[in-house]
């Protein structure tokens, strides 16, 4: 689908094919939409996507303006859960017709669900994934909802606490540390300098060097985590290796509101076997896994393991500022790209 939309995108004239290469990988880092990753770029403008996504699903493009003119009792007529569930927001009443934006019109189970919960005749929609996400937000805001990391993880892999994730044996909290590692301070200055996603992650995998034998990056795409990069892994990986993130013990903090980082021991899934199979194995003694979240959606994950327990064990505040600084790193990257585009500049190396 993504290629499609890329394809008539570039056959409209709307972006070049060298936009839509470097547009397809980040797509692969921040684990988004094709459509979301070409506006985070600024590669293309909202009604240009919109009429391209309209044209390849050949039903009308619904704009921001029609989603925003929409009125609290329209948007009622549908419940919050499946607004959430089907990415999908009515927006406009026409007689017995409603007109519904979904992120994808081909989802009939949420045009028939939509008809029977509403008893109108529905009129599908596009509309970018982008906009109805922050219309959704804006409409059907999650009560209660927080995206703070706990304060305190746990660290000794000799304690358990049947609060954490299924297969992982967590510790008790330590005191807190107010010295920082140098090797977070050398992190920190690096991201800082960042003009790329690779030297970003080359910076965020020197940090995690400081409590790991072996280290990774992992991109977090849709139900998957995927191998970017591995360093002192016996094997060479291939290009797509990857885990099933609810078949995972190794990323089920990612399963945990917030996404807490995590430090301590685990009992491989058969997913995690494969992956370490592919990795070169072996199992792992302690694992870290510090996710990396932008817009509270995780897109990243900096792993690193150790076979002893040799290495510093990391604080848990350590680990919240390191996931902290490559995020804001990763969106000055971003940022950067979409100021040389809009300048007219050409990037520099990747």
């Amino acid at each position: 689908m993504a290629r499609k939309l890329g394809e008539t995108l570039v056959a409209r004239g709307a972006i070049t094919e060298k936009q839509l290469l470097e547009a397809l990988r980040t797509q692969r880092i921040f684990g988004e939409t094709l459509g979301s990753t070409l506006l985070r770029l600024g590669a293309v403008k909202e009604d240009e996507l919109g009429q391209a996504l309209a044209l390849m699903h050949q039903v009308p493009a619904a704009s921001r303006f029609d989603i925003e003119q929409t009125s609290p009792e329209v948007v009622a007529l549908v419940s919050a859960e499946f607004a959430r569930r089907h990415r999908a927001l009515p927006f406009r009443v026409d007689g017995d017709r409603l007109c519904l934006a979904l992120q994808n019109p081909a989802d009939s189970l949420a045009i028939h669900e939509a008809a029977f919960l509403t008893n109108f005749d529905i009129v599908v929609h596009v509309a970018p994934e982008a906009i109805l996400k922050e219309a959704l937000e804006r409409f059907h805001p999650v009560e209660g909802a927080t995206h703070s990391i706990p304060p305190r993880l746990a660290t000794d892999p000799q304690s358990a606490d049947s609060s954490h994730a299924p297969g992982v044996t967590p510790s008790a909290p330590r005191a807190p540390v107010e010295a920082l590692p140098t090797s977070l301070q050398l992190a920190g200055r690096q991201l800082a300098d960042a003009i790329s996603r690779d030297t970003a992650f080359e910076a965020a995998l020197d940090a995690m060097d400081h409590w790991s034998e072996r280290s990774a990056v992992f991109a977090i795409r849709s139900e998957e985590a995927i191998l970017l990069s591995a360093r002192r892994f016996p094997a060479l990986p291939p290009s797509d290796t990857g885990v099933d993130l609810a078949s995972s013990q190794v990323f089920s903090c990612l399963a945990h509101e917030g996404c807490p980082p995590f430090h301590g021991t685990l009992s491989p899934s058969p997913a995690d076997e494969f992956l370490y199979t592919n990795l070169g194995g072996p199992f792992p003694r302690t694992v870290t896994v510090v996710p990396i979240c932008l817009r509270s959606r995780p897109i990243a994950a900096l792993y690193g393991d150790s076979m002893t327990l040799d290495l510093p064990v990391p604080e848990p505040d350590h680990l919240m500022r390191l996931a902290s600084i490559v995020a804001m790193s990763l969106e000055s990257v971003i940022l950067r790209l979409k100021i040389l585009k809009t300048s007219g500049n050409r990037p520099g190396p990747r």
